[in-house]
């Protein structure tokens, strides 16, 4: 008996989707039948009757059936290859598409959204809806090349807007854009002054970022050593300070030893009473009332430092040892009676950044001063501000100058706006962000600490930090939001703790993550400046571009040696070192190989093939183990079947032997174990770059661009993706770094 036609409304009568009952999200259900059809009665814009259909059976093709099956029906052209790649977002696809035919009648606009989403959710690997956001918006528009994008415009926004997985941040950015019609440039140009006028230029080198991000991770890191030195220092309980008992005497007996042991033991002595005076100017500018601190004054300005801390200020401050060390003895011992002393005092008390300890030393009269015994302090002096490479980023520290400007134990104690500054380069570096988005960062959201703003989506435990930027196709101005993830295990979360703490305790009001003003621009010349920050040719950038900044990726290897640095001297060894060849550089920096590979692929190759060349098709196995039977092992990957390749079109091979060509097969499945593997191949690919860049873009370009590829995804959707990609990081690079381990065999070319 002759089957019969599933796709005739002779043998199955239309049903309608279009159901009374309600659903959570507002979209109407869609039922399939038995054969896994779903018709709907819709009207065409002529006002003739049809039949939509959608099919859930992947096998079925509805755009190959006969003119006469598809008689009196429509059948979504996206659906299939959609409903292929992912079902639930093909569903969610098919149910607005239900509830937009309840108001409208279907006309040839109409399925035009749902065509570009559904190209760019399928070519660009989006796995839900919820990665949706206005960066999507704008390239799926970016992609429409029909007669009238205004109105496909107008259409993708209703269609966006109203899917209930898409967030809720992305609706308000993607609804509050405009439509800006293209500019077309009529000039004909080269493909060499394309390149050269695109943003692939015009970003930093890696080079380049390597030193920003390694130099700021420095500074960094002394800053939080610092910290944490002196916190340790004062917890002891037997500091010594210049204000109490032989405190002053074996400060200076230690500065006329002359040793750098003995510099050091000053130098701690200093800093503890530079943290202890500031933690208590704090206290007192936070605890006092405008009344209760312009009495506070009064009594200083009158030498009256018997009963500075009065009866009716808040038990808290009463209590708090360093408010007592400040009034009871800094103050009068350091300020006597001279009126200048006085006026220099409330100047800096009054600032954000506080007291400045060497300001107060001079009010003191410390007997190291005496004209036998300076000789013994220029020296100490000198080796202080050359003790850290954060001060020396900011301030000349050589020569016969006198030192002005921040105070030093104020910026390596992180309560100057260097800090912001020093975090804000890193932030940029490791999320891709420029200063816009980062210094619009708030201090809470929607009453929760910033610090405290769990990222949900995230496979470990990290906060988002959530920024805006205005854009130019916002509507009046507004703003599109920008966040990013920072784990909490993460050396960056850990100096935002420490940065907020201090900030915390700094500032009386405190709306905004990073100081509101333009810190950026203080240092953006003098930093790069003074820590000769170099092209590849030699030359000095003149200056720190927030927008030029590339992502980079926050190496493991690189964190481990700057923690190990001893001083500027032995940082900027290291760094030089690693630029000439020791650290493979391209991988430590991911993005940077992407960019510069495609303005060569530019160049050299017809962006189809390009396009149909850089495809990742190996299947990533995020959360599974490897099968226990039989397995064709690779290089970076198992083979499911090596008699049938597909990384190129048209083989005619028996067995594959290709093993570098593995992940833009669609034969190839990658696990967490051979991730190792394919860092180390991309240290084999960095090298080959560096010795012979025109071998390296003609053979082995497009393969890095791919392993890179891979990682980037695997790290951002595995669960605890970057535990996985860190452990295979270091195992990669402890191979690497031992001349008898291989993981993988070298590769071997003629012209190698």
């Amino acid at each position: 008996m002759a089957r019969k036609n599933r796709f005739s409304s002779k043998v199955v009568k239309p049903v309608s989707n279009r159901s009374d009952e309600t659903t959570f999200d507002g979209l109407p259900q869609i039922k399939f039948d038995s054969d896994g059809l779903s018709k709907t009665n819709i009207t065409k814009s002529n006002g003739s009757k049809a039949i939509l259909v959608f099919s859930n059976e992947k096998k079925i093709n509805p755009l190959k059936l006969s003119n006469r099956q598809r008689k009196g029906k429509v059948f979504p052209e996206w659906f299939p290859e959609l409903y292929k790649y992912n079902e639930n977002i093909a569903i969610e696809l098919a149910r607005a598409l239900l509830k937009i035919l309840q108001t409208k009648n279907w006309h040839s606009a109409i399925p035009l959204p749902f065509k570009y989403l559904s190209q760019y959710i399928i070519k660009n690997n989006l796995t839900s809806l919820s990665d949706i956001d206005l960066k999507t918006f704008d390239e799926v528009m970016s992609s429409v090349v029909h007669s009238r994008p205004r109105a496909t415009f107008m259409n993708l926004k209703e269609l966006i807007l109203m899917l209930p997985s898409v967030t809720n941040e992305a609706k308000l950015d993607i609804n509050s854009a405009h439509y800006k019609k293209p500019q077309i440039d009529k000039s004909k140009k080269s493909v060499e002054e394309r390149v050269e006028a695109s943003i692939l230029n015009s970003d930093y080198s890696d080079y380049v970022m390597f030193q920003i991000y390694a130099y700021g991770n420095a500074c960094l890191s002394e800053i939080n050593e610092a910290i944490t030195q002196t916190e340790e220092y004062i917890d002891e309980g037997n500091n010594q300070s210049f204000f109490e008992d032989d405190g002053n005497n074996t400060y200076a007996l230690l500065i006329k030893k002359g040793d750098i042991k003995s510099y050091d033991m000053a130098i701690q002595m200093e800093l503890a009473d530079s943290y202890k005076i500031n933690k208590a100017a704090d206290l007192i500018k936070k605890g006092l009332n405008k009344e209760q601190y312009d009495e506070f004054k009064e009594e200083i300005f009158a030498s009256n430092y018997s009963n500075l801390i009065k009866s009716d200020w808040p038990t808290d401050l009463h209590c708090d040892e360093y408010v007592n060390f400040l009034c009871s003895k800094v103050i009068p011992s350091a300020l006597k009676n001279c009126i200048s002393y006085k006026i220099t005092f409330f100047t800096q008390f009054e600032t954000n950044s506080g007291l400045r300890i060497d300001s107060v030393l001079n009010f003191f009269n410390t007997g190291h001063k005496s004209n036998s015994a300076i000789k013994y302090l220029i020296p100490y002096e000198q080796y202080k501000v050359e003790k850290y490479f954060v001060y020396s980023c900011f301030y000349k520290t050589s020569g016969d100058r006198k030192f002005t400007g921040e105070g030093i134990h104020n910026i390596v104690l992180g309560r100057t706006l260097q800090f912001d500054f020093l975090l804000l380069l890193i932030i940029a570096a490791e999320s891709g962000r420029n200063k816009e988005v980062i210094m619009s960062i708030p201090n809470y959201v929607q009453g929760i600490h910033i610090l405290e703003n769990d990222d949900l989506f995230s496979t470990e435990d990290a906060v988002e930090l959530i920024g805006s930027k205005k854009r130019g196709h916002a509507h009046r101005g507004a703003a599109q939001i920008e966040s990013f993830s920072v784990p909490k295990t993460s050396v960056l979360f850990e100096h935002l703790v420490q940065f907020n703490n201090i900030r915390q305790g700094q500032l009386l009001s405190r709306k905004m993550f990073f100081a509101e003003t333009d810190f950026f621009k203080n240092w953006s010349d003098i930093f790069p400046k003074l820590t000769e920050i170099k092209n590849k040719n030699g030359s000095l950038i003149p200056s720190l571009n927030s927008t030029k900044f590339r992502k980079v990726f926050a190496g493991e290897m690189l964190l481990n040696w700057v923690s190990n640095i001893k001083d500027k001297d032995d940082l900027i060894r290291q760094v030089a070192a690693d630029l000439q060849n020791s650290i493979p550089l391209v991988y430590l920096l991911q993005s940077s190989s992407a960019e510069s590979m495609m303005a060569t692929a530019i160049v050299g190759l017809q962006m189809r093939f390009v396009e149909h060349h850089l495809q990742v098709a190996a299947n990533l196995k995020f959360n599974e183990s490897p099968p226990k039977s039989k397995r064709e092992k690779r290089f970076l990957c198992d083979c499911t079947d090596p008699s049938n390749p597909d990384f190129e079109d048209n083989l005619n091979v028996a067995f594959c032997k290709q093993y570098d060509n593995c992940l833009g097969c669609s034969r190839a499945e990658v696990y967490a174990e051979h991730i190792p593997n394919i860092i180390f191949r991309c240290f084999q690919y960095e090298e080959i770059l560096q010795a012979n860049r025109d071998l390296y873009d003609a053979n082995y370009a497009v393969k890095h661009l791919r392993a890179n590829q891979v990682l980037d995804t695997f790290k951002s959707k595995a669960s605890h993706g970057n535990t996985i990609h860190a452990d295979a990081f270091n195992k990669a690079y402890e191979a690497w770094q031992s001349p008898e381990t291989y993981l993988l065999p070298p590769l071997i070319h003629i012209n190698a």
